[in-house]
């Protein structure tokens, strides 16, 4: 979404905000006209096929948004390929404090996903991990942070701009409700299929409909923190 959206601004980062904006409006009204015509239905129509390559993609552009800041580089690039290339030219300056981080973060996940199942062992490691940046100071050693947080709530504004005064700015909202089905369906079939019981597909993306998302990143994270949905 960000490219598209980037494209249609022309470089101007106010009008990329108004832009990204009024693509969540629609992607919103869209929502609810699918809600409308009960066009959570169609799910049933995505083959496993489709949901494995989306799950794959997904993993491998993940995997690729995240390797930079794993390894303490700018990273780059506009996709998949160009982001790869740009983190294997960039790995010979990788900040060795900044990979410990990141490695033990991933030690500390994996330990408590084996010995404290049911736990929030993700929030315990962010917690410890601001402690260390704290105290230690590892900002000072390369370590990049969010820096400081603007306070308060955002104002509530519509974008100036109109539907009508941005070309594809419909297709654009459209491809990212049908991203948002496509990983509803994936989540709810691999977590219906790793833990035994039936397939809740059309009720999972009928959720997006109202809108709410039962996302396949979010839902890895809290499943093993024993959330569940309830009816």
């Amino acid at each position: 979404m960000g490219v598209t959206v980037a494209s249609l601004a022309g470089g101007d980062p106010v009008h990329f905000a108004q832009i990204a904006a009024l693509a969540g409006i629609c992607v919103g009204v869209l929502c609810l006209v699918a809600w409308a015509l009960r066009l959570s239905t169609l799910t049933s129509f995505i083959s496993e096929t489709i949901l494995l390559g989306f799950k794959a993609g997904a993993g491998l552009s993940i995997a690729a948004t995240q390797l930079p800041n794993l390894l303490g580089v700018p990273g780059g690039g506009d996709h998949f390929l160009a982001r790869l290339a740009a983190i294997l030219h960039q790995a010979g300056n990788a900040n060795p404090v900044t990979l410990a981080i990141g490695m033990t973060a991933l030690v500390l996940l994996l330990l408590g996903e084996r010995f404290l199942p049911g736990r929030p062992v993700a929030l315990l490691v962010v917690v410890l991990s601001i402690v260390a940046v704290s105290v230690l100071s590892l900002t000072e050693r390369g370590v990049a942070t969010a820096g400081t947080l603007p306070a308060g709530l955002p104002g509530l504004w519509l974008p100036e701009v109109r539907v009508r005064d941005v070309d594809g700015v419909i297709p654009l909202a459209a491809a990212c409700l049908l991203l948002a089905f496509v990983e509803s369906a994936s989540a709810a079939r691999t977590f219906a299929a790793k833990h035994g019981y039936p397939s809740t597909c059309a009720r999972s993306c009928s959720a997006w409909e109202r809108p709410t998302s039962p996302s396949a990143s979010a839902t890895a994270i809290r499943w093993p923190a024993a959330c569940r949905s309830r009816r």
